[in-house]
């Protein structure tokens, strides 16, 4: 069967590298899960909550376990017999996989769209993974194999190049261009974005020099909330995280209540505006709102603290990292023109067509 399949998935991981301990440990934690979750009829809400705390396959769990359309040839074979056996509507039972442990559920399935519709998201595709380098690389090496005599690939790109700079004078510049920009990107990544996005101590540095620039519309509150099956928890939950930093919170509770064959809370961890989130907006910001019960789970309650305005850069940090990337970017500029002063040679630019 072919086609796209629409669907979400939960990971447990267990690589080919884990030991038997390990792998048995996940299948573990996978069959458990697949308990829970078959207590009543699945529903896409449901196993999305469940993915969000549950699933390691960390980019997909943010998601809710969100994979998209997909269609075969995209993900691991183990995964797509699966996938493409199930029916719309239809939950897996725990499988094997290299990666680990899956459980599937199938939000929709369909044909294939027509090409005109999906151009553009094609071509996106293939900038995202890079795809383009890479069919251009495997043809150019395929063509370089087959020269007579044989040559490399960057032989075959040099020899090209020669050749269409014969013909086209205005392209030797034009490639000159281009080797420069790419090597002016290469030393920004290094001098800039680089450091922009993992220097720690000068991202907290930058932020309370400039902290009067991170101010807040509204407050927010930083902390978790947070549904229990006891009633013991909900204290214990708060009693379990409240000396460790923000940071470290989730795998806390992940090992303290979810690290067995029951799971015993549902947690969400952010910094929340008001509407974020109900069971904040109500318990901490004083909205008349209704929170939807969680089956299994009557016990709520909220930790953390409102914050006026930012108190770390992490409060702030895509922000700050923007912001700190462009203040290195002109502090290199500036030292370049130090050290690089610009002279315009008048006789040159005379000769100049002007447009």
């Amino acid at each position: 069967m072919g086609g796209l399949v629409k669907a979400s998935h939960i990971l447990m991981m267990a690589r080919q590298t884990a030991t038997p301990e390990e792998i048995a440990r996940a299948k573990e934690r996978a069959d458990s899960l697949y308990g829970v979750l078959t207590k009543s009829p699945v529903t896409l809400e449901a196993f999305a909550e469940a993915a969000k705390t549950n699933s390691e396959d960390r980019g997909s769990a943010q998601r809710g376990g969100a994979l998209g359309w997909v269609s075969k040839g995209q993900m691991l074979k183990e995964f797509e017999d699966v996938l493409f056996s199930l029916n719309k509507g239809e939950m897996s039972k725990p499988f094997q996989s290299p990666v680990g442990y899956h459980i599937i559920y199938v939000e929709d399935k369909g044909p294939f769209f027509p090409y005109d519709s999906l151009r553009t998201d094609i071509y996106r595709f293939i900038e995202q993974r890079g795809l383009r380098e890479r069919i251009i690389s495997e043809n150019i090496e395929k063509e370089a194999k087959a020269a007579n005599p044989a040559m490399t690939s960057e032989q075959l790109l040099d020899k090209r190049a020669e050749e269409m700079s014969a013909q086209d004078s205005d392209l030797k510049y034009l490639i000159q261009e281009y080797y420069d920009g790419l090597l002016i990107f290469e030393i920004a990544n290094n001098k800039v974005y680089e450091k922009a996005s993992k220097d720690d101590a000068a991202l907290a540095k930058f932020f309370k020099k400039n902290k009067k620039k991170y101010n807040w519309d509204e407050p927010r509150f930083k902390g978790i909330a947070y549904h229990t099956r006891d009633l013991k928890d909900i204290a214990a939950v708060k009693q379990s995280v409240k000396k460790l930093p923000f940071e470290s919170w989730n795998e806390k509770l992940h090992k303290t209540f979810n690290n067995d064959s029951i799971l015993k809370i549902r947690v969400e961890k952010g910094i929340f505006k008001k509407g974020d989130n109900k069971l904040v907006d109500k318990e901490v910001f004083g909205v008349k709102t209704e929170v939807k019960p969680i089956k299994d789970y009557p016990y709520t309650s909220t930790f953390g603290k409102v914050l006026k305005a930012p108190k770390e850069y992490t409060d702030v940090k895509g922000q700050v990292v923007n912001d700190y990337s462009e203040y290195l970017m002109d502090e290199w500029v500036s030292e370049l023109r130090k050290k690089y002063p610009v002279t315009v040679n008048k006789e040159v630019l005379a000769t100049v067509n002007k447009h």
